[in-house]
């Protein structure tokens, strides 16, 4: 998935790369216009030259985009079709005999094979079986079908950043990693929301605990405590310091695999 992510930026950026020089014609021409220099005829034709490349290079743009779509939907297709070297080792066998294992065992095993659709298909039939825990593979399992639909939906959105003004948001970075996150393995499965869950908790834990001050003491000295103790010394306050809450967002909403 990460490589046509990736390709999809790339056509974006080429886009707007090859884009540029009629962006600078068409600003140049109204400067131009309302500074006298030209008429509004040639203003004019120079405004429909500019509009009609980067008309042809949106189309090019989008016809590569839509290439792109069919390649991951072949690739989503080959990659879903059930494989029987794929159930030769021993972790298929395990599930095939109906082998006795913990969640932390069967996490483990999905963890392992979650390059291989086909074993995951066969440990969620095992995770119904066994106590529910067919979420641990449907965490790293999606259909072809469910998958091209999500990268059909993120190359609309791209198409929709081709269009975009060139003060739009829609061309910064930001909004590319918002787009680029929804479409990525990890969100939105059915795993996830027990994951969901378990970050919330850790966020409700942390927010319990007492915030955190950098401050300066009366004699001088620079300590980090809470906010409590700042009061009670006296103490010159600078700034909140990044505590738990900080670093667990960080790493679960912006480093994740």
């Amino acid at each position: 998935m990460n490589d046509y992510i990736k390709e999809a930026r790339r056509i974006v950026t080429g886009y707007f790369a090859a884009l540029a020089p009629s962006e600078q014609l068409r600003r140049e021409t109204a400067q131009e216009l309302r500074q006298g220099h030209i008429t509004e005829g040639y203003a004019r034709e120079l405004t429909l030259s500019a509009n009609s490349e980067a008309l042809k290079l949106r189309q090019n743009a989008q016809g590569q985009l839509d290439a792109l779509a069919r390649r991951f939907a072949s690739s989503a297709t080959a990659a879903d079709t059930p494989d029987g070297n794929a159930l030769q080792g021993g972790d298929y066998r395990l599930l095939a005999e109906n082998f006795p294992m913990s969640v932390e065992e069967f996490s483990a095993l999905c963890e392992r094979n979650k390059n291989n659709p086909t074993l995951l298909r066969k440990a969620m039939e095992y995770g119904d079986k066994h106590g529910g825990m067919a979420p641990y593979a449907k965490k790293y399992y999606r259909s072809a079908s469910d998958r091209t639909a999500l990268f059909n939906k993120f190359i609309r959105q791209c198409s929709g950043v081709l269009e975009a003004e060139p003060t739009s948001p829609a061309r910064g970075d930001a909004y590319w990693n918002m787009i680029a996150r929804e479409v990525a393995p990890w969100p939105r499965c059915e795993g996830c929301k027990m994951e969901l869950d378990k970050l919330l908790t850790q966020v409700e834990k942390a927010r319990r605990a007492p915030l955190q001050v950098c401050c300066r003491t009366p004699a001088g000295e620079l300590i980090t405590t809470t906010v409590e103790d700042c009061a009670r010394q006296g103490c010159r306050y600078f700034h909140i310091v990044a505590d738990d809450l900080d670093a667990l967002l960080d790493k679960e909403l912006n480093h994740r695999a």
